[in-house]
């Protein structure tokens, strides 16, 4: 439940700021986003403290994403010793950048929309530290390239800004190009290697002691 709130809590705050902003006022819109992402921040605390006295990983099953032939992907919230680190990182920082902005902002007519952009890039981060496949965590990829948009562009009159904007979401779409090259390049790799090592072990090269090969000179179990 703690890592369900985590997760969904800045979600609900962006909802909230973007939407109800006008209608709560500025002070409670405020409240009620840096509320949220502290609340999330001492969960996150609070987990990791569990962690270091020995919890146990564990994943958090909330629905089924893809479910086609032999493909399935499922939408789920990993939880381990890393994951426990990068959620206390994120929410603080957030947080932090959250209280800090009540007063940078403060001279901005829509501050509403900033937090809510805020609260969502807190949102994707976390999705992305949470991920239990590459679905998940190229969903969270992407949030979180469109919420560094966002707010890279907030000030849209400025030319400067949305040069930048455009920037970095171009870099972004250089990642996404990238990212399934890399990963097609690592796996052929790893294939040609693993039929290299293969075929020393059938010819017989390895050092037979007893019927065994070397450690090493066997088939490839990491294929």
């Amino acid at each position: 439940m703690e890592l369900f709130l985590i997760v969904f809590l800045p979600l609900i705050g962006s909802i909230i700021s973007g939407f109800f902003g006008k209608i709560l006022g500025l002070k409670l819109s405020h409240f009620i986003s840096c509320v949220f992402i502290l609340t999330s921040s001492f969960l996150s605390a609070y987990l990791f403290y569990l962690t270091l006295n020995g919890h146990q990983a564990e994943n958090l099953y909330l629905l089924d994403w893809i479910n086609s032939g032999s493909i399935e992907a499922s939408w789920t919230l990993r939880f381990d010793a890393l994951t426990s680190v990068m959620l206390v990182v994120v929410t603080s920082v957030s947080a932090l950048v959250h209280i800090y902005s009540i007063g940078y902002m403060s001279h901005d007519p829509y501050q509403f929309r900033f937090f809510s952009y805020l609260s969502f890039f807190t949102f994707a981060m976390l999705m992305l530290v949470t991920s239990d496949n590459l679905l998940q965590l190229f969903f969270g990829w992407e949030g979180v390239g469109l919420a560094s948009y966002l707010l890279i562009g907030f000030w849209y009159e400025k030319p400067s800004a949305n040069a930048a904007a455009m920037k970095a979401f171009i870099v972004n779409r250089v990642g996404d190009c990238r990212r399934p090259s890399s990963r097609a390049g690592r796996v052929s790799y790893n294939h040609n290697h693993c039929d290299r090592r293969s075929k020393r072990t059938l010819d017989g090269k390895g050092d037979q002691k007893s019927g065994t090969f070397n450690q090493g000179d066997g088939l490839c179990s990491g294929c």
